[in-house]
Order: structure tokens, then C-alpha cells, then sequence
């Protein structure tokens, strides 16, 4: 091989040394960028969720919600309210006919515009209740869907409290006048029927914490509308994996712990 083929293999040799280089050095920066890509769009996730999260914690105990309950795939009775416990407004049966108007027009979404949420409650979330008191009574979970189920749930109700205090041999004046003083605070079935709803959801809120909204979350038994990025994210995320993550985004940010 003469000068001139040396130089040839020299220049061929270059010339692949410089293609593998430039082929290295684009893939390089290629990893690189979509490494950023992902580093940035992880960073923005995390912040959306640490930002969602915040507002819940903020907003959610202290603005007014409006509870949708269903049974048996229809609506039995509304109330909005800031807490469980306090600042309650049972509906009446056509305050809740004109809400299931907007929701057949534009869906349980569109009554977001006028609440903070709108958190739709189907019954399945209260199977495991067991026994809780309302209006002074202990009721069984039974007990409190034969009253969801009944045309006159202020009715049955009153028959099932003074069952429990005097058995079936009881006088029927007095039903009718526990029955008028019921009607005072609950003005219809509609109202009544929420109210023994709430009571209902309260209790599993306090027996099984707030892993309870997430299980049943995902189950698609209670929905919440507007539907933020943290709400999407429970559904995509398994609860084991879920949980742990909230509580620490919410510790580091100082706030109240998740149960």
C-alpha cells in the first residue's frame, strides 16, 4: 500500500471517527433534551398537584359545596353546606326538581359555576356504615335505607323511633305530633331524606378517614365536580401508592395530615 492509500484509509478513518462523533453527539443532546423535557414536565406536574392540593386543604372545609346523594340511581334529596357539622341547607323537593333540570340540560358539571364543588354521593359509598345516631335515635344501616327507600320517610322514621322506645303498642297521636315537630325542622321527605343521607356519610367519614374519599373515588361512588388535576390523578395512581405520596406533599407543605 503506497503514500496515497495511507492517506486514503487516514481520511476514511477521520471521516467515520467524525460521523460516529456528530451520530454520538446527537444522541447525547437528544437524551439530554428529553431528559429535560421530562425533568420540566415532572417539576410542572408536581407543582400543579402541590397547588391543587393547597387550595383543597384552604378552600374545601370552609367553602359552600353542594352534596348530591343518590339511591337506587336517582336523586334523594340535596343540602349544601361549608362542613358536615355546621352552616346546612336541606333542599326541598322543588329546589331539587330545578337542579335536576340544569343537571338533564348541561350535567352535574355545570352547577360548578355556582359552588366551590359539587360532590355527588351515590349510596354504594355507604355499604359498611353499621349502626350511627341521628335526631336523637341510633339507626341501623338497614333502618336508614328502609327510609331512603320509603315514599314517606318522616313516616317511617317515626315508626322506627317509637318502635324502639315503646314496641308497637304506642299511641298514634303521639306519632302524629313527633311527626309535626319533624316537619318544623324538615319541611318535606326531600329535605329529611338528606338529612338521614348525610348523617349516614358523616359516620363512614369519621370511621374510615380520608381514605374513605379515595377508595370510594375510585370506585366512581362519589364524584366531585370541577374534576382538578388531583382528582385525575387519584384515579390513574393506585391508593397504596397514592396515599403515601398525598401525605407527604401535604406534610412538607405544613398542612393538617391525612388520615
Amino acid at each position: 500500500m503506497g503514500m496515497a492509500g495511507l492517506v486514503f484509509g487516514i481520511v476514511i478513518v477521520g471521516v467515520l471517527v467524525a460521523c460516529c462523533f456528530i451520530y454520538i453527539r446527537r444522541k447525547l443532546l437528544a437524551y439530554i433534551a428529553a431528559n429535560a423535557v421530562i425533568f420540566v414536565a415532572i417539576a410542572l406536574l408536581a407543582f400543579l398537584v402541590f397547588r391543587d392540593l393547597s387550595d383543597l386543604q384552604e378552600k374545601f372545609p370552609v367553602e359552600q359545596k353542594l352534596f348530591l346523594p343518590m339511591h337506587n340511581d336517582e336523586y334523594c334529596g340535596a343540602f349544601t353546606a361549608r362542613s358536615l357539622d355546621e352552616s346546612i341547607v336541606y333542599l326541598g323537593e322543588q329546589e331539587l326538581s330545578a337542579l335536576q333540570g340544569k343537571i338533564t340540560a348541561n350535567g352535574v358539571g355545570s352547577l360548578g359555576s355556582e359552588y366551590y364543588k359539587v360532590i355527588l354521593i351515590k349510596s354504594d359509598a355507604l355499604a359498611g356504615t353499621g349502626s350511627f345516631v341521628t335526631e336523637d335515635i341510633a339507626l341501623t344501616e338497614s333502618e336508614a335505607f328502609s327510609i331512603l327507600d320509603s315514599p314517606s320517610p318522616i313516616s317511617t322514621y317515626v315508626e322506627l323511633y317509637l318502635g324502639k322506645e315503646f314496641g308497637q303498642d304506642y299511641d298514634a297521636q303521639l306519632a302524629g305530633n313527633i311527626e309535626s315537630e319533624i316537619h318544623e325542622i324538615y319541611p318535606n321527605g326531600c329535605a329529611f331524606k338528606g338529612a338521614i343521607f348525610r348523617a349516614m356519610f358523616g359516620s363512614a367519614m369519621q370511621s374510615h378517614g380520608g381514605i374513605y374519599l379515595v377508595t370510594e373515588y375510585k370506585k366512581g361512588n362519589i364524584q366531585f365536580y370541577p374534576e382538578t388535576i388531583s382528582f385525575s390523578l387519584i384515579r390513574l395512581i393506585p391508593t397504596k401508592i397514592f396515599i403515601p405520596l398525598a401525605r407527604s406533599l401535604v406534610e412538607d407543605a405544613g398542612m393538617e395530615p391525612i388520615q
